[in-house]
């Protein structure tokens, strides 16, 4: 094997935690809808969520989610 220069192996590593971060959003924003919404909007943000990936994570979170925390006095 040859030799990584550094700055294709900070582009890894880059790479690697935004990829990590992405998912970890996603993954949290999914947990939001399950624990915090009822009925068909939980279904609706669901398959939002799922289909979307990440525009449907950040939507979530713009949208109903930001909403619900003002209402709540966060």
């Amino acid at each position: 094997m040859g030799n990584i220069d550094t700055m294709t192996f900070v582009k890894i590593i880059l790479g690697i935690s935004l990829a990590a971060f992405v998912i970890s959003f996603w993954v949290l924003m999914i947990r939001d809808c399950k624990d915090n919404m009822e009925g068909y909007e939980r279904y609706k943000w669901f398959m939002i969520l799922i289909v979307g990936n990440v525009i449907g994570a950040l939507a979530y979170y713009i949208l109903p989610r930001r909403k619900r925390k003002s209402e709540q006095g966060f």
